[in-house]
């Protein structure tokens, strides 16, 4: 199962993911479904396994690059994760 760690803006997705790379943690910046764009503002998440999620969140949070929202199963609407 993936995550997605829903960022402010694309910009900032792009250096998320550079982030969690730089640490080892593998990520793909990836386009969200129209009705979470809708609700986040952005279009745009970072795609982490299960796995790494916690650990990713932790990292971002130390780093103030911290995440707005995580969902998974984007396909079927988005389900919102309590982080």
């Amino acid at each position: 199962m993936y995550y997605y760690i829903v960022c402010k803006t694309l910009t900032y997705s792009q250096r998320m993911s550079r982030f969690l790379d730089k640490n080892k943690i593998q990520s793909q910046i990836k386009r969200l479904p129209s009705e979470l764009r809708e609700r986040n503002g952005c279009g745009y998440a970072v795609r982490v396994g299960e796995k790494d999620l916690k650990r990713a969140v932790e990292l971002l949070r130390e780093a103030e690059i911290a995440p707005v929202r995580v969902y998974c199963h984007i396909e079927s609407g988005g389900e919102e994760i309590e982080i």
